[in-house]
């Protein structure tokens, strides 16, 4: 009889595994892939340095606001799985940098061709230039390619938990960014977690939906939070990405002159960005009205 429950219990158990849901958030793009795209984002560096003797601090304030609605087709990845060179089609993008406005630049005709494989990205339009404002949008909307993945804060697969349960990332990834700027601190210094949120529906994709919260536990001289939620379709990259992040770096700043040594250095950074990513299989012709109004104002309303 004991050899018969055993038997009952192993078949059960092999039957609730099977029927667990595993997920891949292995998510590569691939040469030829075609999305549309839409990215909001608005970034602050607040620069504040206290000399020594002196009450009032000296301020430095830099902002960007950039939003971008038009056609990605992948032309090179890199090893991770992120592209190194894109096709942007039929775009137009507009914003400001510190708080000066840049004028919209219209859709491109031609494209405009995205070199993101060095550390700071090449754009190119073979019919005009552009001003340097227009580039540095372009060049918050489209940085350097990463060589890190989605998987390495969430690992390759997981079987789903229910919807509000999560698991801990894996944070060596972000840990060796923050090493690259001088910044080394232990796991321990960090309290994060994922959650999955359940599913949702994305036009006609049927997705998931996960959260991310990375922060720091009291430290006096470093302050970070930073939470990311994002939607996977059953393939391909997050279809919506929400970020919001904030950080603060306190610094002593040594020097060789007796009236700069002391200085303190207090830099706060904020960060918001909206994209979402859908597949295509081609570039849709212009629509009368686009063709009309030669802009994508209706698009954005």
């Amino acid at each position: 009889m004991r050899k018969s429950l055993s038997a009952v219990f192993f078949c059960c158990t092999a039957l609730a595994l099977s029927a667990a849901e595993s997920f891949s958030f292995v998510r590569p793009v691939r040469p030829g892939d075609i999305f549309e795209c839409r990215i909001t984002l608005s970034r602050s560096a607040r620069y504040s340095f206290t000399f020594p003797g002196r009450d009032e601090p000296v301020v430095k304030l830099d902002t960007v606001e950039a939003e971008f609605h038009g056609y990605l087709t992948v032309g090179e990845v890199n090893a991770a799985g992120n592209p190194v060179r894109l096709r942007i089609s039929r775009g137009r993008f507009f914003g400001a940098v510190n708080g000066r406005r840049v004028p919209a630049a219209q859709e491109f005709a031609p494209d405009i061709e995205a070199d993101l494989s060095g550390k700071s990205a090449v754009f190119s339009l073979s019919d005009k230039a552009l001003s340097e404002e227009q580039l540095i949008l372009l060049q918050h909307l489209f940085p350097p390619a990463s060589n890190g993945s989605l998987s390495d804060l969430t690992g390759r697969s997981r079987v789903l938990p229910k919807p509000g349960e999560g698991w801990q990332p894996e944070l060596k990834l972000f840990l060796d960014q923050l090493k690259l700027r001088q910044i080394e601190l232990p796991p321990s210094a960090f309290r994060s977690g994922i959650t999955y949120q359940g599913k949702e529906k994305i036009g006609k994709l049927d997705c998931r939906r996960f959260s991310l919260l990375i922060e720091t536990a009291g430290l006096s001289d470093y302050d970070c939070r930073y939470r990311f939620s994002f939607c996977l379709a059953p393939s391909g990259p997050p279809v919506r990405m929400v970020s919001d992040a904030e950080e603060v770096i306190r610094r002593i700043l040594r020097s060789a002159e007796p009236m700069s040594a002391g200085t303190k250095l207090e830099l706060v950074t904020r960060d918001h960005a909206e994209q979402s990513l859908v597949p295509v299989t081609e570039i849709p012709p212009l629509k009368s009205e686009e063709k009309k109004s030669g802009t994508w104002d209706f698009l954005l309303r």
